[in-house]
């Protein structure tokens, strides 16, 4: 009797022992699963950031040939300004060139002219007239006998230069030519220089001063 009763508690405690074990064992088995399941995830997180690391890795790479293509792009158009900057130094030389040849030029047309005008002077006992291509009417303003210039009252905005030459007469008491006026300074509304020899070559204020001598 007392060896049944021994038989059935050890049967009894191997059973409740193997429950036991089996809960566990059940347990362990979820424990795997979750930490299955988790390391499922770390993979699936994994391959996003390897893709994302991969995108990335191909966008900088790109950024780099943009880089390289810019840095390509601006050695070409500074060596392209240089170009341009020692052709504009090449041609502001050549222009001051010209304009050195042709401040000469002038001189040189200068002093020919003033030949001329001196050989056609002594030619025809008469000054050469140079009148504006305007037609121009004034009067002598002012004479100042010390200095012998003479003031008119026609001006740059007339049109009248420094070289110009005007005709000068008075119409009262009589009708009278008094000489050729050639202008040596020109202001904005008057104008001076001297007589030149003529018939009756000291001008008077009032007297008329013209382009031309008028036919009547």
């Amino acid at each position: 009797m007392f060896r049944c009763f021994i038989l059935v508690t050890s049967s009894l405690l191997l059973v409740g022992i193997l429950a036991a074990n089996a809960l566990r064992a059940d347990e362990k088995e979820q424990e795997i699963d979750r930490l299955r399941q988790k390391v499922q995830g770390l993979q699936k997180q994994s391959q996003a950031l390897k893709l994302e690391f991969e995108a990335l890795d191909k966008e900088e790479k790109a950024i780099v040939l943009k880089l390289d293509a810019l840095r390509k792009q601006i050695a070409d158009l500074t060596a392209e300004n240089r170009k341009v900057l020692e052709k504009m130094n090449k041609n502001l030389k050549d222009l001051e060139r010209v304009r050195e040849e042709y401040g000469d030029a002038v001189k040189q047309y200068s002093t020919a002219l003033k030949s001329l005008e001196k050989s056609l002077a002594d030619k025809t006992g008469r000054p050469v007239s140079n009148p504006p291509k305007k037609d121009l009417k004034g009067k002598v303003t002012a004479v100042d006998a010390e200095s012998g210039l003479v003031t008119v009252s026609l001006g740059a905005d007339d049109g009248l230069e420094k070289g110009h030459t005007l005709e000068v007469y008075r119409l009262k008491p009589k009708p009278t030519y008094v000489g050729m006026l050639r202008i040596t300074e020109v202001k904005k509304n008057q104008a001076s220089g001297k007589m030149t020899a003529g018939p009756r070559g000291i001008a008077q204020v009032d007297d008329e001063v013209s382009s031309s001598i008028p036919d009547k």
